[in-house]
């Protein structure tokens, strides 16, 4: 979201959920300089199946450009804002170069899996650690 860097969620207001910072540039510059990566979604959490067609391909692909100029890198991952996704969207999202897409369905991914499309395992400071292995190394998520 190269336009909230540093804000809060403010996408999260009208549902009363706390808003909490995002990372700054100088945050975000250091976890890429610990060799992490970072994906992205739009420029400003626009929900694709709620904007008409043109403002998604301007969220998707400025949003792509912004934060790969500003940190001098190269951006392949893409997360559908609120998990919200159509074909179309899925096609822009491959026309935009990402090699890969999440949404929000739980689970893992395998050989079948749509890089597109990739379900996740949903890790948050309340998961215990036998819970967190558990989650990784059997089909306790593949169930949920």
């Amino acid at each position: 979201m190269s336009k909230k860097i540093g804000r809060t969620n403010e996408w999260d207001l009208a549902d009363k959920v706390t808003q909490s910072k995002l990372m700054s540039n100088s945050e975000i510059k250091q976890w890429v300089d610990l060799g992490m990566d970072i994906g992205v979604n739009t420029q400003a959490h626009a929900n694709l199946n709620e904007v008409n067609f043109a403002i998604a391909k301007k969220e998707v692909n400025n949003c792509k450009t912004d934060l790969e100029q500003i940190f001098n890198l190269t951006i392949c991952d893409f997360c559908y804002p609120f998990g919200q996704y159509n074909e179309a969207i899925v096609k822009l999202i491959k026309g935009a170069g990402y090699t890969s897409a999440t949404i929000m369905n739980r689970g893992r991914v395998n050989n079948y899996s749509n890089n597109l499309k990739l379900p996740r395992i949903p890790i948050t400071h309340h998961t215990l650690p036998h819970l967190f292995l558990l989650k990784l190394l059997t089909n306790y998520e593949d169930k949920r």
